[in-house]
């Protein structure tokens, strides 16, 4: 019986899904992929490996690792990490610029914002050094969200051009590029916005004194707890400006 269930779940299946190793469900079922997903990208999660949903794939799929820390009782279910008040958060230890560049990059992911509300500002992802070197995501009260580059100390933000409807999914990015003046750049968009009308701020934004040290999703990055719901999937990190979305 087993082995009947296993053909017919391969019929059902794309063609060359087994080939890219890529996560999707099946009238329900969620199969998990043995390698990392297709694309070009520094950092990717998405749920669906083999060997776990914490692990994330790295140099463009050459590399993958579990989380090196994980905190409070979190959910991930076919792919997705609920975000509540459990903080529940994943984090994974980069070096040397490997996995994200905190002079130049953009990361990519969907986002799902609960209709209960937003009493809280919801921070979900971030990468840091310190206090002074971090990159910031998060959901404000009214639905915008904000990226947010600090660098020595100097930190530079830009919102969304508008709220983001809530209880749907959106594909939303954050981009940055650090120089003085003209050169320092950061970027955010959602759905179709993305490039052509995406929110941009042109300023000052500082390199960092060293290279990320990690990459976290999830509640209670740096302390900041919130209780009001999110749902996070799909995360990319590449290595340029306003790059396309690299998720097969």
């Amino acid at each position: 019986m087993k082995r009947l269930f296993l053909t017919l779940l391969m019929c059902l299946m794309p063609v060359g899904a087994w080939a890219t190793g890529e996560g999707m469900t099946v009238s329900g079922v969620a199969v998990n992929r043995v390698g990392c997903p297709i694309g070009t990208y520094m950092f990717a999660w998405d749920g669906f490996h083999s060997d776990g949903s914490e692990v994330a794939c790295f140099a463009n799929g050459t590399l993958s690792g579990d989380a090196d820390s994980h905190e409070g009782t979190y959910d991930i279910t076919a792919g997705v990490l609920t975000i509540d008040n459990n903080d529940e958060r994943i984090t994974w230890n980069v070096a040397g610029n490997d996995k994200i560049d905190d002079d130049q990059g953009t990361i990519w992911f969907s986002i799902w914002i609960d209709s209960s509300g937003g009493a809280d500002n919801r921070l979900f992802f971030e990468s840091r050094i310190d206090a002074s070197n971090e990159i910031r995501v998060y959901v404000t009260t009214t639905e915008t969200l904000i990226g947010g580059h600090r660098g020595g100390g100097t930190n530079q933000s830009v919102t969304t051009n508008g709220a983001q409807t809530v209880d749907v999914w959106h594909r939303c990015a954050y981009s940055w590029q650090t120089g003085a003046d003209a050169a320092g750049k950061n970027s955010i968009c959602c759905d179709a916005e993305c490039w052509g009308s995406a929110a941009e701020d042109v300023e000052d934004l500082d390199s960092w004194i060293t290279p990320p040290d990690d990459v976290t999703i999830g509640e209670n990055v740096a302390n900041v707890t919130f209780d009001e719901l999110i749902k996070v999937k799909d995360v990319y990190i590449t290595s340029g400006y306003q790059d396309s979305d690299p998720a097969p």
